[in-house]
């Protein structure tokens, strides 16, 4: 797309993304391995861009405790 500048990954679009984590997926994982395995990228990131880092992890550890548990 010429002469359009890519839209920054926003904070609300990566705790909608942990949210519907593995819903969409054809794999065999948990919601909570899943998770697992997003904290543990999460903290080798380095480039959060336009996303608070806090609230994203924040919010990822909050599902983490909370999955398998209605």
């Amino acid at each position: 797309m010429s002469g359009t500048s890519p839209v920054a990954h926003t904070t609300e679009n990566e705790i909608k993304f942990l949210n519907e984590l593995g819903m969409f997926t054809g794999i065999d994982a948990t919601k909570e391995t899943l998770l697992e395995g997003y904290l543990v990228g999460a903290m080798r990131r380095s480039d959060w861009g336009a996303m608070d880092r806090t609230k994203v992890l924040h919010h990822a550890r909050t599902l983490h405790a909370n999955a398998g548990h209605p």
